[in-house]
């Protein structure tokens, strides 16, 4: 996990540059290892406790996040410290973790689970955030797994009954069928040479991402990119509207571009290697170490794509949030270890 912010704090280094704004949020992930070491030693603090914190944070984070967004006159939840995308993304981790955890338990804790999963995905809803949208129809495959099992026959049964939810959602919902075709418009009118609108915006920085890793390959322009980009405008690469930006508002672009082949292994070290405790524990014989490796995974599973659509470990508020998280997934599942162990 901690690759990257030790790549960046490397590269900021390296030239020289001290401003370590650029490498605050990144390194924020390092704080996944005191809480790791701090939760392992204490035998009150686990998933299993913690996460109805989970629970009330959904709750919570729709209850605001609606209530601002009225305020506001937005038809999209929203706060004030956050955009739409990190909030409706740390509420769709919250409630697949809840849900998995606490679904297999019966009784009042399955209820509470299918309560914590609707309100999570009504969040979702009311975000109109097509990128986290894409991880939650990924991630749903993970619920129908926790509670129906999994085989390769179950798997295609899943597969048929969330594309046949997603065709009803575009059929029955005006809200999802004018995202849809908004994203689908812009699309078309960027490759046609209108690079404007969120879809284009995003297109466009994926294009200055490859401009700059193909000039500078091994070790990225470092995470200062405004002067390449005014250079890139300049020669008529990129539009104005992005000129300014701070990132390539993708994680995959934005650490080939700053870090160059060097921030492409950091990356691949973080979700590969991140993932693999999790990976091991989903396919354990204990029923709770399959549930941390199921959370895991799914959580892995959401920031990766949406990391395609936005900027995730380069904001502060994903890297601390994400890293606690993780800090207790991984103490949980070691003192489970431990516990299986001393037996």
């Amino acid at each position: 996990m901690c690759a990257i912010g030790l790549a960046i704090v490397t590269r900021q280094l390296v030239d020289l540059d001290f401003r370590m704004r650029f490498a605050d949020s990144a390194t924020r992930l390092m704080i996944a290892i005191p809480i790791f070491v701090a939760l392992i030693h204490t035998n009150f603090v686990n998933f299993k406790t913690m996460r109805w914190a989970l629970f009330a944070a959904i709750f919570l984070m729709l209850i605001f996040g609606y209530y601002h967004a009225v305020v506001a006159g937005d038809p999209r939840i929203r706060t004030e410290f956050t955009n739409t995308i990190p909030y409706s993304a740390f509420c769709l981790i919250f409630g697949v973790a809840f849900f998995i955890c606490s679904y297999r338990l019966g009784g009042w804790d399955r209820v509470a689970a299918i309560i914590a999963i609707f309100g999570s995905y009504l969040a979702l809803y009311l975000s109109q955030s097509r990128g986290v949208w894409v991880a939650g129809a990924v991630v749903s495959l993970f619920l129908l797994s926790s509670v129906f099992g999994f085989s390769r026959k179950k798997f295609f049964i899943f597969l048929f009954v969330l594309i046949a939810a997603l065709v009803s959602a575009y059929f029955f919902s005006e809200v999802i069928r004018d995202r849809v075709v908004m994203a689908v418009s812009e699309c078309h009118q960027f490759f046609m040479g209108q690079r404007h609108g969120s879809i284009g915006e995003r297109l466009d920085m994926a294009l200055v991402s490859y401009y700059i890793f193909k000039a500078y390959p091994l070790f990225g322009v470092g995470r200062d990119i405004s002067p390449v980009l005014h250079m890139l405008h300049e020669q008529g690469l990129v539009i104005a509207s992005v000129v300014n930006a701070t990132d390539t508002h993708g994680e995959l672009f934005f650490n080939a571009a700053s870090l160059g082949v060097v921030g492409l292994l950091c990356y691949c070290a973080f979700y590969i290697g991140g993932s693999y405790p999790f990976w091991k524990a989903a396919f354990s014989q204990e029923p709770e170490a399959v549930a941390l490796g199921k959370v895991g995974l799914a959580s892995s599973m959401i920031l990766f794509i949406v990391g395609f659509t936005h900027i995730t470990l380069g904001l502060v508020m994903y890297a601390s949030i994400y890293a606690t998280f993780q800090g207790l997934l991984l103490s949980s599942l070691y003192k489970l270890q431990q516990m299986k162990a001393s037996r």
